[in-house]
């Protein structure tokens, strides 16, 4: 019998480490979960009066149901069908934000390809820095969730114990010389981090880990695009590189430096899960925030290289990026 390769195995692997997120999150999620968090609506809810009638918890038990329930009733393309009416409609992202809190933002555009241009208000954040480095991201992602976790399980100084927030954060160092218009590649410096409950925000409970620490947010522009699934590292390569090439077609202001994926689904959901894509939008003359230029910002807006290393950033990331546009035949829009 021929024996596996080792990408074979790492694959198998990263594959059941996810099935570790889904056995091993869900009772220590859903006890972190508990807690009466002030209420914020952060994105558009259905008008079903029935459904606006719900607890909190009742829309989410009643959604994920629902979800079964079509996977179970169709087949085909009636059961994939019912799966994006789910997902469009009613929406696991909106309906855990009404029962958990998220960060505050408001929608400055939108664009064609389901982008979206928000202005997250300043926050905290609880967050981690991992190695990429001879592991899977499936696994620095359990490992990341679960210090945090524990945080806010009770792991802080003031043996708090913190509700679980959404959504869940990556931060994940893009490699500029070998990433191309195709394929981003990405570095082995890798983030994961919770956002602070709103009743915590001024004063959050320091971490008993030296693993685990604080991050305050600067207001910041983000462009958003939704996916589904699992957020495993070969699914967040493609939406990602798909999101800053079209970025970068139209002519956008991005940071290349690094892309964040927020999963706002918990990871014991099997189904229509509802995860999000990231990059940072430049913004000339911002207020330099003194924050460290890999993952580790967790999301700031401007780090200590200052606005020169990101447009000399921006610059290098352009330049293969109009190179694969070129030997594809493509016209090019350099952003602005």
């Amino acid at each position: 019998m021929a024996r596996p390769s080792s990408a074979a195995a790492a694959a198998a692997l990263c594959l059941a480490l996810m099935a570790v997120v889904v056995a091993a999150g869900s009772s220590a999620a859903a006890e972190a979960a508990t807690g009466g968090a002030a209420r914020r609506d952060l994105f558009p809810r259905p008008d079903a009066s029935d459904f606006e009638a719900l607890s909190p918890e009742d829309r989410v038990v009643r959604s994920v149901a629902e979800a079964m329930a079509g996977v179970a009733a169709g087949a085909g393309a009636g059961a994939e069908a019912a799966g994006a009416a789910l997902q469009s409609d009613l929406g696991l992202g909106p309906v855990l934000c009404d029962s958990l809190d998220c960060p505050s933002f408001r929608v400055l555009d939108r664009y064609p390809g389901g982008v979206e241009l928000r202005r997250y208000d300043p926050a905290s954040f609880t967050s981690t820095v991992l190695s990429l480095d001879d592991q899977c991201l499936e696994r620095s992602a359990v490992i990341g969730f679960h210090r945090l976790l524990k945080y806010n399980l009770g792991d802080n100084e003031d043996s708090k114990k913190l509700p679980m927030t959404a959504p869940v954060l990556y931060g994940i160092d893009i490699d500029r010389k070998t990433s191309s218009r195709r394929e981003l590649v990405f570095r082995e410096r890798f983030s994961v981090s919770f956002f602070v409950p709103f009743r915590y925000q001024d004063s959050p409970p320091k971490p008993s880990s030296r693993e685990v620490f604080l991050v305050d947010v600067d207001e910041v522009d983000v462009y958003s695009r939704a996916f589904d699934g699992y957020a495993t590292e070969g699914r967040i390569r493609r939406v990602a590189t798909d999101l800053l090439r079209d970025l970068h077609d139209d002519g956008r202001r991005v940071d290349c430096r690094t892309v964040y994926v927020a999963q706002y689904s918990p990871p014991f959901q099997p189904v229509f899960r509802y995860n999000e894509v990231w990059f940072l939008r430049r913004r000339k003359g911002r207020k330099e925030a003194g924050a460290d230029t890999d993952a580790t910002d967790a999301g700031r807006g401007k780090d200590d290289a200052g606005e020169e290393e990101e447009e000399e950033a921006a610059e290098e990331c352009a330049k293969w990026l109009a190179q694969g546009a070129q030997e594809g035949g493509e016209e090019v829009v350099l952003p602005a």
